[in-house]
Formats: structure tokens, C-alpha cells, sequence
């Protein structure tokens, strides 16, 4: 196939091969059109080698490109097959799209298994922290979810995933984040293009993303590689060898009427996809009818994860102040009224983490205790406190008034396994601990003095 449109680009002057400036490189043009359709690529979440959805695992794992000191060297996400087949073509391996070299490609392992060594993995800045961008671009890239409309989402929620305000998230947020957006952002794909051949407008109509009326070099790669089954690189030698054909303005652009011109995109491309022996009998029939539209796109509006509202506990008393601090109790400041937990203590020396002020230190007559760990161990019965209206790291997908058992204990941070949820990450001190029983219908746990089952209402 694409034998056949070089061909035709050597025919016509176009020549089949990249245009090479004085010192043997890529021309301006032909880097400016890969550079462009690599984004496009990175913009639909998709493998810039193969151009195959990223967060398909059924076709290949995805992984990140390493450098010598073992962090990333760039932004980018590959199929672990596609970078280990660029890897083994060049000694000195470079991304594709930023051209950073790299010396290794490491497979991100499953989130929800092992979210410390992906955490670690994806962490590009080696901070211990994404921003927002980040965010989108490693769920983008990895989980099975509408990409489109991430970006809207993370937008609308960060400042309630971001609890303390840093313009950053950690593991511990993103253990409660990735479960929330598999669950409300299940996949929507787009409706298959329309085969070129039988209706060429719709074809065109489906390709210009941004409506403007025509298509840029990124759309042209993509549609190109995607209509002819063409990896990116071999896609991108094609558009740059023959874009002076496809482009008669010298806008940049393959406008409506070009791609339909005589000799234009729509036809080199008819051309090309008639010179396979399965496709040849549609091509020709197509040719010699006209078939209506038949795409169609998916829309699917965004869910918000809300928590009802419960009366906050009245304000803590004097009797407070005789009450023993420790690690991860949730406390409020006597002066400002805010409320934090505490990270540290040494002899009378608290620190506090409070929503505007990371690592506040002050001494125990200045804070009162909201709530305090004591009791709380591994394999307690516990649940959010009722006076917690947003956990440090999220609600996850955990209700209201749910009840699990404390896995682990790390300083003032736990680990909990509730029934919506195996692995929620949070804070000591906005839990509780609760007097259990369990229920003999569908075996979940209850607090002792409710008169029903949390989960299946069944009468005690």
C-alpha cells in the first residue's frame, strides 16, 4: 500500500523519501509534521509508534522510557513492545517525539496491585508528587477510560483531590482517585471512520477534529496511518514526502476542496487502499455508488461523587486540653480555629499539617484534639467520623457510615479495607472506631446500635 503512493509521489516530483536539509537531518517542514502528529497521537492516548490505543492491554502493556539514573527522560507513553522494537534498531535510542535518548523501557505494573511501584514509575519529576497535568497524562495513558473527558474532570475536581492545596496529588490521593474515575469514566470509544472509498466527506468530516474545515499535518498522519494500517514513522514519511501534493495553497492545511481534487488526498489514498486484493472489490463498488453517513458519536456526561452532609460535632470544650496528643489525632488551633493532623511530635513540640500551612509547629497548649487515635490498631472495626466532611486523600469510592478493617498503620497515615473498596488510604485521626456486628444476609459489618444492615437494610 504504501509502495504504491510513493510511487506516485516519484512520479509527480514529490519524491518518496524525507526531505534532508545541508547537513543531512529532517527538514523544518518534515520535523514540524512529525512533531505535530506525534502530539495528535499523545493526544488521543495512543502508542506514537503504532498509533493503537495505549490503555488497550490486550494489545501490549504500556511502559515509560528510562534514562541512565533509572527516572524518566520524558513525558511520553509507548507500548512496551513498540519501544523494546525501537530500542533494538538503534544503539543510542531516542523518543520519537522529543527526541530525549533513553537507555531503557520499563512496563508499568496494574495500579490497583502495586500502586507504589507504578506511583514510583510515573512519578516524572521524582518529587513524590504529580501535578495536574501529570495526572492526566499518566490516567490517560493507562487506564481503560474516556480520555476526553479527563481533562474536564480533573479540571472541575482538583481542588478537592488537591485537600492541601499544593497544586499536587500523592500516592496515597491517587490510591482513592484511580478507583473513582475507572468507575464514573467508563470507556466510550468513537464510531469506527467511514471507509474512505464510499463516502470521502464523512471520511473528512470524521478526521477534522477541531471542525475548522480542514485537516492539519497531525490529522493527516493519523488518518493516513489509520486508513492504511501504517505505524507512525512510516506515516510520517509519507505525509512529509508528499505534502506539497496534497497541500496546492502552501497553507500548512489540506483544505475540503484540495482533499477532494483531482489528484488529491482522497484519491492517492482510493488509490493506495485498491492496491490491496481484500479491500479491491469494496474500493471499485464504492466507487460506483454512493452510500449514506453512517457514523455516529458517543456522549456521556461526567458523574460527581458526592457525600451527604452531616451535622458537625459541637466545638471541643477545655476538658479537651487535658487529652494526650498523638500521631495522627486531628486537631484545632486555639488562635485561628483551623483544623490539621498531626504529623510529628517530640517532647511538647507538635507539627501539624493544616490545610494552609504544611508542617505548622507549635506546643500542645495551642491545640485542642477533635478526635483522637487511641484504640485504633490493625484489624479495628473503623469509618470516617461522622464530623469529616472530605478526607485528607479522597472519599475513593467509599460511602458514608461504611465500616472496614484497618489494614495498616504507617506514622499517622492507614490503610483500610472497606466493602466498596480493599485499599483506601487516609488518616488516623478522621477515623473512629465502631462496635461491630455482622450481618447475617449479605455478611457486612454494622455498627452495634444501628437497628438495620448498612448495605442490604435486613432488620437486626
Amino acid at each position: 500500500k504504501l509502495q504504491f503512493l510513493y510511487f506516485i509521489g516519484e512520479q509527480k516530483g514529490g519524491g518518496g523519501k524525507r526531505q534532508m536539509d545541508s547537513d543531512g537531518l529532517p527538514s523544518r517542514q518534515d520535523s514540524a509534521i512529525s512533531c505535530s502528529a506525534g502530539e495528535a497521537a499523545v493526544m488521543h492516548s495512543e502508542c506514537p509508534i503504532c498509533l493503537e490505543d495505549l490503555c488497550d492491554m490486550d494489545h501490549a502493556p504500556v511502559c515509560v522510557l528510562v534514562g541512565g539514573n533509572g527516572r524518566r527522560s520524558c513525558r511520553h507513553f509507548y507500548h512496551q513492545k513498540c519501544a523494546e522494537e525501537l530500542q533494538s534498531m538503534a544503539g543510542d535510542a531516542n523518543c520519537p517525539l522529543c527526541r530525549v535518548s533513553f537507555t531503557a523501557a520499563v512496563e508499568l505494573p496494574d495500579p490497583f496491585k502495586d500502586l507504589d511501584r507504578w506511583f514510583s514509575i510515573v512519578d516524572l519529576s521524582g518529587e513524590g508528587s504529580l501535578t495536574k497535568v501529570e495526572l492526566v497524562d499518566v490516567v490517560s495513558a493507562t487506564l481503560a477510560v474516556d480520555q476526553g473527558r479527563i481533562p474536564d474532570l480533573v479540571e472541575k475536581h482538583w481542588h478537592s483531590w488537591d485537600v492541601n492545596g499544593s497544586n499536587t496529588i500523592g500516592p496515597e490521593e491517587l490510591g482513592n482517585l484511580l478507583p473513582f474515575l475507572k468507575k464514573y469514566l467508563p470507556v466510550r470509544k468513537r464510531a469506527n471512520p467511514p471507509f474512505l472509498p464510499e463516502d470521502p466527506s464523512a471520511w473528512f468530516d470524521y478526521w477534522d477534529e477541531d471542525n475548522d474545515g480542514s485537516l492539519s499535518a497531525g490529522e493527516v498522519t493519523r488518518a493516513v496511518a489509520k486508513t492504511l494500517g501504517a505505524k507512525f514513522e512510516k506515516a510520517c514519511e509519507l505525509v512529509e514526502g508528499l505534502w506539497c501534493l496534497f497541500d496546492f495553497s502552501g497553507s500548512n492545511s489540506v483544505t475540503r476542496a484540495e482533499f477532494s481534487a483531482k489528484r488529491g488526498l482522497s484519491e492517492m489514498l482510493c488509490a493506495a487502499l485498491a492496491q490491496d486484493d481484500r479491500l479491491k472489490p469494496r474500493v471499485h463498488r464504492a466507487l460506483r455508488e454512493s452510500l449514506p453517513d453512517i457514523g455516529s458519536e458517543l456522549q456521556l456526561e461526567p458523574v460527581e461523587h458526592e457525600q451527604p452532609a452531616l451535622p458537625a460535632v459541637q466545638a471541643p470544650s477545655a476538658a479537651n486540653e487535658e487529652v494526650d496528643i498523638r500521631l495522627g489525632d486531628r486537631v484545632q488551633s486555639l488562635y485561628t480555629g483551623d483544623q490539621g493532623v498531626v504529623t510529628a511530635i517530640s517532647g511538647d513540640n507538635i507539627t501539624v499539617d493544616f490545610p494552609e500551612i504544611r508542617n505548622w509547629l507549635g506546643t500542645r497548649n495551642e491545640l485542642f484534639v477533635l478526635s483522637t487515635t487511641v484504640g485504633i490498631q490493625v484489624d479495628s472495626s473503623v469509618r470516617i467520623a461522622r464530623d469529616v466532611s472530605m478526607p485528607r486523600y479522597g472519599w475513593g469510592l467509599i460511602q458514608r457510615g461504611s465500616i472496614g478493617k484497618v489494614l495498616g498503620i504507617q506514622g499517622y497515615r492507614v490503610r483500610v479495607s472497606f466493602p466498596e473498596q480493599p485499599s483506601w488510604h487516609g488518616v488516623l485521626g478522621e477515623l473512629e472506631l465502631v462496635m461491630t456486628v455482622s450481618c447475617p444476609v449479605c455478611g457486612v459489618l454494622n455498627d452495634l446500635i444501628q437497628p438495620e444492615c448498612f448495605a442490604c437494610r435486613m432488620p437486626f
